[in-house]
């Protein structure tokens, strides 16, 4: 008959095996905010970039998850699905009515709870949003040597009673 500590060393290297100090992967790495950003029946799940229990909420303004344009950024959003309060858009080259409608493709989109990240086709632009306690930063990359302006449009977006405003970006 085996004694009862012979799995005793085993049990120990195991324990100081799990014990160790190697890099692991933070947990916050499986977070994916797009889970259930798709609904066959009811509106879908928005990838909302926010802090816990903060009150700066952003996602990008697109139909849900399988559309590949997005028509705006808010700079802050009310409720989960009530829609944005305020919305910026950048744009590049000649500045006419029809940019205010404008949806651009996006590519290599990155979206985390903590950060977002979305290269803009037409406009040769790159997105970064980070959320922080009571505000966010956006950071907005244009290319070299076009006119650079970021359509700013208040809260009724893109419908008649808003009145939307233009900046100019000076290099």
């Amino acid at each position: 008959m085996q004694s009862p500590f012979c799995y005793l060393p085993v049990i120990a290297l195991l324990f100081l095996y799990g014990c160790s100090t190697n890099p692991q992967i933070s947990t916050e790495q499986y977070i994916d905010p797009t889970i259930g950003n798709i609904s066959t029946l009811l509106q879908p799940t928005r990838p909302v970039m926010q802090l816990p229990n903060q009150m700066i909420r952003v996602y990008p303004l697109r139909k849900d998850h399988t559309d590949d344009q997005v028509s705006g950024f808010p700079l802050q959003v009310a409720a989960h699905n009530s829609g944005p309060l305020f919305v910026v858009q950048p744009a590049t080259g000649k500045l006419t009515p029809a940019a205010w409608q404008q949806k651009q493709t996006y590519d290599r989109e990155i979206i985390h709870p903590w950060y977002y990240h979305a290269d803009l086709l037409e406009s040769n632009t790159t997105v970064e949003f980070t959320p922080g306690s009571k505000t966010g930063i956006y950071r907005f990359t244009y290319p070299a040597g076009m006119r650079k302006y970021l359509l700013l449009d208040s809260a009724g977006y893109h419908t008649q009673r808003n009145l939307p405003y233009c900046t100019n970006i000076l290099s």
